[in-house]
């Protein structure tokens, strides 16, 4: 919510900066309804409409993006997320969409408003240039604003890249996923509902399983490493040790596996034994733990059944990737996120870069025809620009620094061996977003560097 919102502040900024640029263009007009007596309200009320007619073009246009783009985020998503089929568009979509739409035209359009219904209508009539300083000054602050929330953003999606990146480069213990395959059975009671039945069956299938040309071993288990499907915690006490207070007990995930789990899953063996096929209901117990509970506890066919299915296989590399769904998911949506915001504030830079060369025209053909050269205009220009991108950058960082303090430990469930200060992301993002500025204001700069100086001045 977070990064949808900071998304739709920075396309605000983009689309008040444009309005305040309209306003400048028609400061004439304006200037001569208000000499005829239109008084500032009705002024205001006109150009806060066309602001809304914007908005709620732009949230209609959304709309069907959402429309259109909604099948193909919920094939994205992880299965793990509750009613996943039941995303939909519907009513209070739409209302909230049009909603929306109503407050961002409002927040984008009502301070460009106030400032165009208030021309110095001496100078407006006269040459149509009143208050070119003072919007040049708030659309310099819209930028400011927009690469600080922008800057703000790309960190965060920044540090979800470096989760996942750490993630899946965690070593899971398991020798070669890609050559495992994983199905799953579901045995009806109707059929299976003795244990007799039910062991009988297994066995069959492991042997008919390990006969099939290539394979090397099988076993059945409950559930395969990584895998959310199953999951079910028993609790234990260990001999020895005190006892704990009733309700506190220590528990650990389970799983009930068939000899031959650890070969098949290529997991090793660090101690003891394997699971054997005399582990049977007489004979005594048997558990095998890993690494992570000794540490945290011990201080260191025909005759066959035909009918039943075998269920969405896949192999343990999938499986495992699949794992990594619900760390994926919000990170492509932070990173798409990330690049809107990216594209909106390059757009902002340009926007007004572009917006200072025309109002500079006159001076840029005066420097030229004087003798100043093109690269001296190049820089004068991409400098304006990555001042405000250096402002802006500085802002964020700030902003960004407070947020993952106060969000400490939040961030410390969703991040994996990065910290909410991970100082190549800090790094990273503003120089990426430095050069994204500078690309923004060299098109404009460029653009003004080759003008011909003398049609600067006949213009004029």
């Amino acid at each position: 919510m977070l990064a949808v919102v900071l998304v739709l502040l920075i396309a605000c900024a983009n689309v008040a900066s444009m309005l305040l640029a309209r306003g400048a263009a028609r400061q004439r007009e304006l200037a001569i309804r208000a000499a005829l007596g239109s008084g500032r309200g009705r002024i205001v009320r006109q150009l806060l409409t066309e602001a809304l007619v914007l908005a709620l073009v732009g949230g209609a246009l959304g709309v069907l993006l959402a429309a259109w783009g909604l099948d193909g985020l919920v094939a994205l998503a992880p299965r793990s997320i509750p009613r996943l089929d039941e995303v939909r568009l519907n009513e209070s979509v739409l209302a909230f969409a049009l909603s929306i739409s109503i407050g961002s035209g409002l927040v984008a359009g009502l301070a460009p408003a106030l400032h165009a219904s208030r021309p110095d209508l001496v100078e407006a009539l006269k040459n149509g240039a009143s208050g070119a300083t003072s919007r040049g000054r708030a659309r310099a602050v819209l930028v400011v604003v927009e690469v600080a929330l922008a800057l703000v953003l790309v960190i965060g999606a920044g540090l979800m890249i470096r989760t996942l990146a750490r993630l899946i480069g965690v070593r899971t213990g398991l020798a070669d996923p890609a050559r495992v395959l994983v199905a799953e059975t579901v045995l009806p009671k109707d059929r299976y509902g003795k244990d007799e039945q039910m062991q009988a069956f297994q066995q069959q299938l492991l042997a008919r399983a390990a006969a099939l040309p290539g394979v090397k071993s099988a076993a059945i288990t409950t559930s395969v490493p990584l895998d959310p499907g199953f999951n079910a915690s028993l609790g234990f006490e260990i001999v020895g040790a005190p006892p704990s207070p009733p309700g506190q007990g220590p528990d650990a995930e389970v799983v009930w596996a068939t000899p031959g789990y650890l070969e098949t899953l290529g997991i090793p063996l660090l101690q003891g034994r394997d699971l054997r096929a005399s582990d049977d209901a007489r004979a005594p117990q048997v558990v095998l733990v890993n690494q992570a509970f000794v540490r945290k506890f011990l201080g260191g066919g025909e005759a066959f059944d035909k009918d039943q299915p075998l269920a969405h296989p896949r192999t343990l590399e999938r499986v495992i990737g699949e794992s990594l769904g619900e760390r994926r998911f919000p990170m492509m949506l932070l990173t798409v996120f990330g690049v809107v915001a990216l594209v909106l504030a390059s757009l902002g830079i340009y926007g007004v870069m572009a917006y200072s060369v025309a109002l500079r025209a006159r001076e840029i053909g005066i420097r030229m025809a004087l003798g100043a050269p093109a690269s001296q205009v190049l820089r004068a220009v991409v400098g304006g620009g990555m001042r405000l991108a250096v402002i802006g950058v500085g802002l964020g960082l700030s902003a960004a620094l407070l947020v993952s303090a106060v969000v400490t430990e939040a961030a410390k469930a969703t991040l994996y061996q990065v910290s909410a200060t991970d100082p190549l992301t800090f790094l990273a993002v503003p120089a990426l977003l430095l050069g994204v500025a500078a690309l923004a204001s060299w098109a404009p700069a460029r653009r003004a560097a080759r003008v011909d100086p003398m049609l600067s001045l006949r213009a004029e």
